[in-house]
């Protein structure tokens, strides 16, 4: 009967729904991690390309390679077949060497594909006009950039591998990859991984049925036994620390003149006065701290504004580890018995006298 069972009956269709969000979650993580390795096997893969391109190339091709006819036609076919070779073999978009002259990037040797050869005959010292920004930032450092971006041939992964002739001349040794490969890479991964969490829940189904019938069967027994506590005319609730009520019976909440729900998780301000909280947060904090069963004599102010006189059994449950997890109380109300016994003067408590009063302690507990 302890509130905060946040998914009643339902608990375990909560569970499998919570897994599905894992599940998902967990393939969005297996796609991030799955896209960071993909990338770094792609970019080894293409600095390895781009550095092996010199040694398709005559060694002095890079320090004649510097002018519009300085490389005949039949040369510049013998290396393109030799980089559409290697490009097709080592499954790259393109191969290709940079050439730099006054600011602007020429192609000294490339692949191309079957339209780019019947468009051109010869693409030798072609101007490369829309080269990303970071092959400029790579041959001005001397340092590799990878880089992924758009040009009129299409969307590349693409390395610019500084590179330098036996002459002293710079040049850039390129390798595009179509990032279609990388995304393919990417969402393979991430998609076994999204098929190995519903494979995993698909195994836990069994169980979460069985939950479910265990969580039904407890729900219903717990109706049972909350319509039975509401039944009896004694007071029965339970708290969850000194201050704070948790479960409370029909009776109980009927003695304070309000509905369950007004009482019930509340804390003892919003029901009592000021003086009852105060004395009954110290009886009770006597029980959380001590541990131990105890009946006293308290008096309250009811519902109705009448003073009361109630005898109050207040029991510890403690946890595995000898703490006191919650108190279950049940009271009387004994005011009738009083009066029969003593006159109305002698009932309350004098003037500096507590309002608790000892009553001989119940046995068990």
């Amino acid at each position: 009967m302890r509130k905060g069972n946040w998914c009643g009956p339902k608990a375990p269709w909560c569970v499998a729904l919570l897994y599905g969000v894992g599940v998902l979650a967990y393939a969005l993580v297996a796609y991030v991690v799955a896209e960071e390795d993909a990338l770094r096997a792609t970019d080894a893969r293409l600095a390895l390309a781009a550095r092996s391109l010199k040694y398709l190339l005559p060694e002095d091709f890079p320090d004649r390679a510097i002018a519009p006819d300085a490389i005949s036609s039949e040369e510049d076919l013998r290396h393109r077949a030799r980089m559409n070779a290697y490009a097709r073999e080592g499954g790259f978009a393109y191969v290709y060497t940079l050439t730099e002259r006054e600011g602007r990037f020429y192609f000294a040797a490339t692949a191309v594909t079957e339209q780019e050869a019947q468009e051109r005959p010869s693409w030798y010292f072609y101007p490369y006009e829309d080269a990303p920004g970071a092959f400029t930032q790579a041959f001005k450092s001397g340092k590799p950039a990878w880089v992924t971006y758009n040009d009129q041939w299409g969307t590349f992964r693409s390395v610019a591998y500084p590179e330098y002739s036996p002459g002293g001349r710079s040049y850039l040794a390129c390798a595009d990859l179509d990032v279609g490969f990388l995304q393919r890479v990417v969402r393979k991964k991430a998609g076994w991984a999204f098929l190995g969490g519903l494979y995993f829940l698909a195994l836990s189904l069994p169980a979460l049925v069985l939950l479910y019938r265990a969580e039904r069967f407890r729900a219903g027994k717990s109706e049972e036994m909350e319509l039975l506590v509401d039944t009896v005319e004694q007071q029965i609730w339970r708290l969850e620390d000194p201050g704070t009520y948790g479960f409370v019976n029909r009776s109980h909440a009927s003695f304070l003149g309000r509905d369950k729900d007004e009482v019930a998780f509340r804390p003892l301000e919003s029901v009592w006065s000021s003086e009852d909280v105060q004395t009954l947060r110290e009886a009770n904090a006597a029980v959380f701290q001590e541990g131990f069963r105890t009946q006293k004599h308290q008096w309250v102010t009811d519902g109705a504004g009448r003073r009361r006189l109630l005898t109050v059994i207040r029991t510890p449950r403690k946890n595995a580890l000898g703490l006191v997890e919650y108190v279950v109380c049940s009271a009387e109300d004994v005011t009738e018995g009083r009066l029969s016994r003593k006159p109305p003067e002698e009932l309350e408590p004098s003037a500096g006298s507590s309002p608790v009063e000892e009553a001989p302690a119940a046995s068990g507990g």
